[in-house]
């Protein structure tokens, strides 16, 4: 599990967040081996993994190397500065005294990766501390210190949908087929009842497929789900379309693929990707005032790789505005 670091100071206006990471390391194992640590920066709905990786274990190495190496898929690259501080403490078991910072470096421009070798002076003084007989058994403390402008952190880039709209001349059958052909219905949780050509059904779902080959002359079936998510999670499965009338209602949204991973219709990956976008949207346009109800709801949602990053959005929310509750 990475270290997740949120904003320790912030502007009046909010217009920067600054992020210090900290990372302790026992100085015998920086002798021994490349160490590598994983952390993650995050506020609200964003949040960045990244890796520290140090090694200057081998003293015969000319190049010592420093990296700081972005592990997340972004869809966009965001700027900020970063500056490596570190201390050290001669005990291994005085944390508090490796965090008297006592070398850094200045303060670099950063998107992705940010990489030291050779003779930098911060480099040069953390292995002569290291391979001193004075911080054998200690503690080496790193300070990885990263700021942002906010409006570049927390810009939101939507992925873009593979769901392909039906051309006009596949709407006008649909709408022709379904007018002709009704003869299944599906009644909903709210009492409502909502009739669809029976074949389409079976051609275009498993669920439907599987119920209607164990009883072919069946004709009705009940979902549990409300009417309205019904017929946007078959509207998905039938006709490549989602009908945007949940706008924010994130507990609909999480509804209607929790319906799709029940129906599996043939597109199923792609219909669920369609709503997990527009659910992140609304993750990083409502943060602040989702219920922690909903949040749990989106973490609890089947696994399928297309809400990974919704989930990761939903997980930072919890862990910004609801640590408190879990501590």
């Amino acid at each position: 599990m990475a270290l997740q670091t949120t904003p320790e100071e912030k502007t009046s206006k909010l217009t920067r967040f600054t992020f210090d990471a900290r990372i302790n390391i026992p100085t015998a194992m920086l002798r021994q081996e490349e160490c590598r640590v994983p952390f993650i920066v995050a506020h609200g709905p964003r949040s960045i993994e990244f890796e520290f990786k140090i090694n200057i274990a081998d003293v015969r190495q000319e190049d010592p190397t420093l990296l700081v190496d972005c592990q997340s898929e972004l869809r966009m690259q965001i700027p900020g500065l970063i500056t490596i501080r570190f201390g050290a403490s001669k005990d291994a078991d005085n944390a508090a005294a490796a965090e008297i910072l006592t070398n850094e470096t200045q303060e670099t421009d950063f998107e992705h990766t940010f990489i030291m070798r050779g003779v930098e002076p911060l480099l040069e003084s953390l292995r002569n501390t290291i391979t001193s007989a004075e911080y054998e058994n200690g503690l080496i403390g790193f300070s990885i210190l990263m700021t942002y402008q906010e409006t570049e952190f927390m810009q939101f880039v939507e992925q873009k949908s593979r769901l392909r709209p039906l051309t006009y001349i596949e709407i006008q059958n649909y709408h022709i087929n379904t007018k002709a052909n009704r003869d299944f219905v599906v009644y909903s949780s709210d009492s409502y009842f909502m009739p669809y050509p029976k074949w389409m059904l079976y051609i275009s779902t498993k669920y439907f497929h599987n119920l209607i080959d164990q009883n072919p002359t069946i004709h009705q079936a009940t979902l549990n789900f409300p009417h309205d998510v019904i017929i946007h999670a078959i509207s998905l499965a039938l006709q490549n379309q989602f009908q945007q009338g949940f706008q924010k209602d994130i507990r609909k949204k999480c509804q209607t693929i929790e319906l799709l991973c029940i129906l599996e219709p043939i597109n199923v990956d792609i219909a669920i990707e369609n709503v997990a976008i527009e659910l992140e949207s609304s993750i990083f346009d409502e943060w602040k005032y989702i219920d922690l109800d909903d949040l749990v709801r989106i973490l609890t949602l089947p696994k399928y790789w297309e809400l990974e990053e919704m989930k990761v959005a939903a997980r930072s929310v919890i862990i910004d505005l609801h640590n408190k509750q879990f501590q």
